[in-house]
């Protein structure tokens, strides 16, 4: 008998606070779906019509109802000042992405000029060995072969 009361006490409790939990959670609900009301989906600010107007509340003092109108000015220029933020931190990242194009273009074009002017060293030498060869080519043949060969391979082909 004791065990079945016990059950019945305990039925009871639960029944209490699962009302109380279910009670709670339908009040969040619907303050969740005011909130979202006012919102809106997009994330915009609320419009003015859906904040409280703390003017006409009796129980606020006059600093109090001052603060809580002055809360979404405010926000507001938090927002403002958030969005002016990100946009000089975009406009700062396109600047240094072209800067760093503008420096890898110049890289670019000083090494194929030291390409080039390597390569055009490289011939001019060639055609002096091929010139000393042309020179030697009557008093000593077997050196003008040789200097003619190495300059044929480094030449411009």
């Amino acid at each position: 008998m004791q065990d079945r009361d016990g059950a019945h006490r305990l039925l009871a409790l639960l029944r209490e606070r699962f009302s109380t939990i279910s009670l709670v959670w339908a009040s969040s609900a619907r303050s969740a779906m005011t909130r979202a009301t006012c919102t809106g989906a997009t994330g915009r600010p609320a419009p003015r019509s859906c904040s409280p107007d703390h003017a006409a509340d009796p129980a606020l003092t006059l600093p109090e109802r001052d603060f809580l109108s002055a809360a979404p000015d405010a926000r507001a220029a938090e927002r403002r000042v958030a969005a002016r933020i990100s946009r000089r931190h975009r406009i700062l990242a396109v600047w240094l992405s072209a800067v760093l194009a503008v420096a890898l273009l110049t890289a670019l074009a000083i090494w194929q000029a030291y390409a080039d002017n390597a390569r055009r060293r490289t011939q001019e030498a060639a055609r002096q060995v091929a010139d000393v060869a042309d020179a030697l080519r009557t008093t000593d043949p077997r050196t003008a072969l040789l200097l003619g060969a190495a300059a044929w391979t480094r030449g411009p082909g």
